[in-house]
């Protein structure tokens, strides 16, 4: 084989390699000198709220802009104080966020005895397609307005306030006990109420503590599209929505937001590579 026709193999050889990575340098460069998106820049930022620190995705409220959180997890924060969730969970005030098992743990403070409405508001039932139990978290049943002998109850029973003095008695139990099957017939009224489940929970309510057995903390889990927000973060983004298209997922990443992850330029750079250093051995 002459030189020139040496030359000119080498030339074919590295022809592709060299357009691609041209190709890659000409997309990079533009991105290396432009500012980043400004919802890549705020959102990437934690925050606080209240006494809680480093709070991200999916949380939001105050100075944090939803498009940094979803729908739903919305947080009303003061100073020197645990925040409250807005949305799903009024009268439930959250002690903890543990990010990396998507877990929040909340309280409730209610006083017994007290009024039969607003026993009845502060246990309000949350949503159920983004919040679920915990471990070691099931079901109470509060039955109120009852009529009818509720003997078989005396353990279980309470009592709360209507207008004026009058008491009304009610009962409560775990979920597929036989006292749920035998009297719920008998009252107009029930609600289910998030309860730690353990001998600790269960001598309070035999004793008659419903108040203690009820205010104890409790982990809920949230679902905000966790495996989407997972492969964003690999992909060096950020997670966030867009709530004004009904709040679909967004990843954020440094050029724009991208519906799943950040990762067409990694994709590019390791073909460029791939091409460059496989022509290169063959050769």
């Amino acid at each position: 084989m002459n030189f020139h026709k040496m030359k000119a193999n080498l030339f074919q050889s590295l022809i592709l390699p060299f357009t691609i990575t041209a190709f890659c340098i000409l997309i990079a460069i533009p991105s290396c000198f432009s500012a980043d998106d400004y919802r890549y820049s705020t959102c990437r930022t934690m925050y606080s709220c209240g006494v809680i620190a480093d709070i991200d995705y999916p949380f939001w409220g105050d100075d944090r802009s939803p498009y940094c959180g979803r729908e739903g997890f919305q947080l009303d924060c003061k100073e020197n104080e645990f925040p409250t969730l807005r949305s799903g969970f009024e009268g439930f005030t959250v002690a903890r966020i543990h990010r990396k098992l998507q877990l929040m743990t909340i309280f409730r403070n209610v006083l017994f005895p007290t009024s039969c409405s607003q026993l009845f508001r502060e246990m309000i039932t949350f949503n159920k397609t983004i919040f679920s139990y915990g471990p070691g978290v099931g079901n109470l049943s509060l039955f109120y307005d009852c009529s009818g002998n509720l003997s078989q109850s005396d353990e279980n029973k309470f009592t709360c306030h209507v207008e004026g003095n009058e008491e009304r008695t009610g009962f409560y139990t775990f979920e597929g006990r036989d006292l749920l099957r035998n009297l719920s017939n008998n009252c107009s009224k029930v609600i289910r109420v998030p309860i730690v489940l353990g001998d600790l929970n269960e001598n309070r309510l035999v004793a008659g503590r419903l108040g203690e057995a009820i205010n104890e903390d409790i982990d809920m889990k949230y679902n905000a599209d966790n495996e989407s927000c997972s492969a964003c973060i690999d992909s060096e983004g950020v997670c966030g929505s867009n709530p004004s298209n009904s709040d679909p997922f967004l990843c954020f990443c440094r050029d724009r937001p991208h519906d799943q992850t950040c990762a067409g330029m990694h994709f590019i750079i390791f073909l460029a590579n791939f091409f460059y250093y496989s022509i290169l051995s063959d050769w």
